[in-house]
């Protein structure tokens, strides 16, 4: 099997993926590129198969995969703040994909770099320059003037006007209404609009559902829930965003003079956003959330965060799991014609070998692997896998599941040996461990559906995953398809167990 026909296969399963998770959002501009790419590789196949794979890889890397990453972390400074960023980032996002949606997009970005600085008639001036057609995107920026600008009763008469099939697709909509539901002092609305955008299914979407749950817990006047919650992410971790909030949910509480000696105190230090936000707060937060709708929805929202996990920061096992198999793999490349007795010295699982008491090959081999893009494949599975599901299963957790899923996959190949003596299978690499993490991912978000915070789309997505490597096991024998079959299941029976603890 040569690099050609492996970035083939992976260019094809991602482009799946992608046009998967894309169907049921406003991603028809992102499935038309990911046809337009099968379209192109599968010509380019036609007529030189040879170099297909590189062709096919290269175009989703540049189309699709980079412009995905950029605008990742374009999202990122914008809640970390980190202004200069926001503007290099969004000069190469217009670079990489010049259309009209990512105008859009960068361009909000680009305002609230301006409105924090106080610069609001800058913010506005960007957002005013969007087209004025009736399209997802100019709306979705229209909200963002006026959420900017705290202009709440327009904002509401805004989103009104919109058609209710619209406001369903877009929860960009549905989200900012119910901040300014909040704002204006509209419980008992707030509540029936997060209905809506709860049987939407939108709240699937981590972003979407942790503003809105800030927002209903703040109104709501749940403070200890709220500062848990809004530690878990970086566009409310901020120490003046979070003392906003904190002093609303003390308002909404009950406690008036307390909220404002905390705004006041807030007032002296925050930017220029901040103090916009906190001079409209005292001119409209005057009801007290102590009972009613609001109050009991807010207090089921704070049953669920309060059985939410710690947070655990950045996924250091995955990056450490990460440096070790680039270390383990920089140290077997620097013994070139020697390298195959190198890889055996250093712990290849060879059946025969384990059998002459030599245990500890079922484990050494998920630190080995056979080239630069077998190491590829396998590290850039565990860090996009690895980052989402450490932090939900807590370090230590992860790392035993990690560990457990690889030596269960090399501990089945073994059996079969037993019951086959004659059946030789050499295995390095940790695919096994990295479909064990595929595995608890599914598990995870079948949970997260069950449980109404996830969509069905995420446990979809995770079994097309799984069908789409069987497929590949099955026409490549020489891959082992029982180390990958036996990691699944049991990254799956591991996640199981441990949400049932």
């Amino acid at each position: 099997m040569d690099a050609n026909e492996v970035l083939l296969w992976v260019a094809g399963i991602s482009l799946i993926l992608t046009a998967l998770q894309a169907s049921r959002s406003q991603g028809s501009e992102l499935i038309a590129m990911a046809v337009g790419i099968a379209i192109a590789s599968a010509t380019c196949y036609l007529i030189a198969p040879g170099v297909a794979g590189y062709v096919a890889f290269a175009l989703y890397g540049v189309v699709i995969l980079l412009p995905g990453v950029l605008a990742a972390a374009f999202q990122s400074a914008i809640d970390r703040r980190r202004w200069r960023t926001v503007r290099l980032v969004a000069i190469l996002l217009r670079l990489v994909r010049p259309t009209a949606a990512m105008r859009l997009f960068t361009g909000m970005g680009l305002a609230t770099a301006r409105a924090e600085v106080g610069d609001l008639t800058g913010a506005e001036r960007l957002l005013r320059a969007a087209p004025n057609a009736p399209t997802a995107g100019n709306r979705a920026t229209e909200v963002w003037r006026l959420h900017l600008t705290q202009r709440w009763e327009e904002l509401l008469s805004f989103v009104d006007a919109v058609d209710a099939g619209d406001r369903i697709a877009e929860p960009v909509l549905s989200m900012y209404r119910i901040r300014a539901l909040g704002e204006m002092g509209r419980p008992d609305d707030l509540v029936r609009e997060y209905g809506v955008l709860e049987a939407s299914g939108a709240l699937a979407h981590p972003r979407v559902r942790h503003l809105v749950w800030v927002s209903v817990l703040a109104f709501g006047g749940r403070r200890a829930a709220l500062a848990k919650l809004m530690l878990r992410h970086p566009s409310t971790a901020h120490a003046d965003r979070a003392a906003f909030w904190l002093a609303t949910a003390s308002w909404a509480a009950g406690d008036a003079d307390g909220a404002r000696a905390e705004l006041a105190a807030l007032d002296a230090e925050a930017g220029p956003a901040i103090r916009a936000a906190i001079v409209n707060r005292l001119a409209h937060l005057s009801v007290a959330a102590t009972e009613g709708p609001l109050h009991e929805l807010a207090g089921r929202m704070e049953r669920v965060v309060a059985a939410m996990p710690p947070v655990h920061g950045r996924p250091w096992v995955t990056l450490g799991l990460i440096a070790t198999n680039l270390i383990v793999f920089l140290i077997t490349m620097g013994w070139d014609h020697e390298r195959a007795q190198m890889l055996f010295t250093l712990g290849v699982f060879e059946p025969s070998a384990v059998n002459r008491g030599e245990w500890w090959r079922l484990g050494s081999c998920l630190f080995l692997h056979a080239n630069s893009l077998h190491l590829l494949m396998n590290m850039l599975g565990l860090y996009l896998l690895g980052r989402g599901i450490e932090p939900r299963l807590g370090r230590a957790r992860y790392a035993a599941l990690y560990g457990a899923c690889g030596l269960a996959g090399t501990w089945m190949a073994y059996v079969l040996y037993l019951a086959e003596p004659g059946r030789l299978e050499l295995l390095v690499g940790a695919s096994g461990s990295v479909m064990g993490l595929v595995g608890a991912l599914g598990i995870l978000a079948l949970r997260d559906w069950r449980a109404g915070v996830g969509s069905r789309r995420q446990v979809e997505v995770v079994v097309v995953m799984v069908i789409l490597q069987i497929a590949f096991d099955l026409t490549h024998p020489q891959v082992s398809g029982t180390a990958h079959l036996v990691g699944l299941g049991a990254g799956a029976l591991l996640a199981a167990g441990v949400g049932r603890r």
